[in-house]
């Protein structure tokens, strides 16, 4: 009861902001409230950007249904060969040397 007594009598000064820190933090508090609002409308606009892309790939043919032409016209950046299979002939320039070079051994020690 007497510790209640004298805990209630104690009076704790606040400190005193001697080096203006607390307008130094809420002026860039407002900075970034401005830079996050500036952040969020150009996500907004990306995101609107990006939906209407969505949509205008969604209305091109399937890409196995593609003509190179379309594939050209669409992805001028990118060298997608709709025919490409994935093997490489070999041509006859390639396979000539090894065909015909005489194996030799060179001993350079």
């Amino acid at each position: 009861e007497n510790f209640k007594k004298e805990y209630m009598k104690m009076q704790v000064p606040f400190p005193t902001d001697t080096k203006n820190i607390g307008k130094s933090v809420e002026a860039q508090a407002t900075k970034m409230n401005a830079t996050a609002k500036q952040h969020m409308a150009a996500c907004e606009s990306m995101k609107v950007d990006a939906g209407k892309m969505r949509d205008s790939l969604r209305k091109l043919p399937p890409f196995d249904e593609m003509i190179p032409e379309i594939v050209m016209a669409y992805f001028p950046d990118t060298n997608m060969d709709p025919f490409y299979t994935g093997e490489v002939p070999k041509l006859e320039a390639q396979t000539m040397l090894q065909n015909m070079a005489p194996k030799a051994h060179w001993d350079f020690s």
